[in-house]
C-alpha cells in the first residue's frame, strides 16, 4: 500500500500530468473539501480542472516542474515551481488524506518575477528524521514569539547566514527581520514538519492585502538556515464557501 506522499505524486504525475480521471476516480473522495479560491468544492471540481488542463495547448519544449515534498501524519505539503499559461509560478499544494485518498486541499500561487530563478528552487532532500518534533517546535516558537509576538528574539531562532528566496530580499538574518516588519502574521494555522523541513500556513496582512503564506523553513542545527515563500491574496469572491485556510 502507498503511503500518502507516494498518492500525492501519483495525483501530479497520473492524474494532472497524463489526464487519467479514472485514477482521479479512486484516489479523490467524493466529499473533496476543496480551498482553492478559482476549483469547485467537490470531486467534481478537480475533474473540471483535469478537464480544463487538457484542453490547453501543449507546449513543443515545456520547462520541468520542480518538486519538494514534505509530509507529516495525515497531511502532505508540496512546493512546486511550474510554467503555467505562459508564466512562471511557486506554487504551494497542502493535501489531507483520508484513508489512502485525497480529502481536502489547500494552495497558494505567486508569479514568479522575471529574471529570478531560485524561488523554489533549492535542497530537497528530507534529512535527519529524528529532529522532526523538535525542528517543528522550533518553527513554531518562532512564529509565534518573533513573527506574532513581535519579540526581537531573531538570533535565537534565523541563522545569521539564513539563505532567502523571498524575491528582493537579500539573504542573511538582518534582511529577513526588516522585510517581516512590512508584513505581519495575524496567526498560524498550522505547522508541518519531516526531519529538516518544517512548513507554515498562516494569514498575513501586508500592503493593506489579507493573504494566505505559506512559508518553508530548512533547519540546520537548531537554526532556521534557509527559507521560502508562497503568498496569494484571498479573493473577495471564491468558486465555493469553505474559505482559503
Amino acid at each position: 500500500m502507498k503511503n500518502n506522499k507516494e498518492i500525492v505524486i501519483d495525483f501530479y504525475s497520473k492524474i494532472i500530468g497524463k489526464s487519467n480521471k479514472e485514477l482521479a476516480d479512486i484516489l479523490i473522495k467524493d466529499d473533496y473539501i476543496q480551498h482553492s479560491p478559482t476549483i469547485e468544492d467537490g470531486k467534481q471540481g478537480i475533474l473540471k480542472m483535469i478537464d480544463m488542463f487538457a484542453s490547453l495547448p501543449k507546449s513543443q519544449n515545456p520547462d520541468k516542474p520542480f518538486y519538494r515534498f514534505i509530509s507529516d501524519g495525515e497531511f502532505v505539503v508540496a512546493h512546486i515551481g511550474i510554467s503555467f499559461m505562459g508564466q512562471k509560478r511557486a506554487v504551494v499544494d497542502l493535501f489531507r488524506l483520508e484513508d489512502g485518498k485525497l480529502a481536502e486541499h489547500w494552495d497558494a500561487s505567486e508569479i514568479i518575477p522575471s529574471g529570478i530563478d531560485n524561488m523554489v528552487e533549492g535542497p530537497v532532500e528530507i534529512k535527519e528524521h529524528e529532529s522532526t518534533n523538535r525542528n517543528k517546535k522550533l518553527v513554531a516558537d518562532f512564529i509565534n514569539k518573533v513573527l506574532i509576538g513581535g519579540t526581537d528574539e531573531w538570533d535565537k531562532y534565523v541563522h545569521t547566514n539564513l539563505i532567502q528566496h523571498i524575491p528582493d530580499v537579500e539573504d542573511g538574518n538582518l534582511a529577513w527581520k526588516r522585510f517581516a516588519a512590512s508584513q505581519k502574521t495575524e496567526k498560524c494555522y498550522r505547522v508541518l514538519a519531516e526531519g529538516n523541513f518544517v512548513v507554515s500556513q498562516c494569514s498575513t496582512i501586508g500592503n493593506n492585502e489579507s493573504c494566505v503564506a505559506y512559508n518553508i523553513y530548512l533547519v540546520e542545527d537548531g537554526l532556521i538556515a534557509e527559507h521560502w515563500s508562497v503568498k496569494q491574496k484571498i479573493p473577495e469572491a471564491m468558486a465555493h464557501d469553505n474559505g482559503m485556510i
